[in-house]
């Protein structure tokens, strides 16, 4: 079976409330762990643009 179309969508409760602190200039953490492939780089670059 072969997919028409894929969506790739970041968030979740702890990254949510991440972004919101950093947008009201405090200061705060976000620890996880991602993989080695392309997801894992995805989820790394957007986080590095905030």
């Amino acid at each position: 079976m072969r997919a028409k179309d894929f969506k790739f969508c970041l968030g979740g409760h702890g990254a949510n409330q991440a972004v919101a602190l950093n947008n009201l200039k405090v200061n705060n953490l976000l620890m996880g762990k991602v993989g080695n492939d392309f997801a894992g780089d995805h989820i790394l670059s957007v986080f590095k643009k905030i």
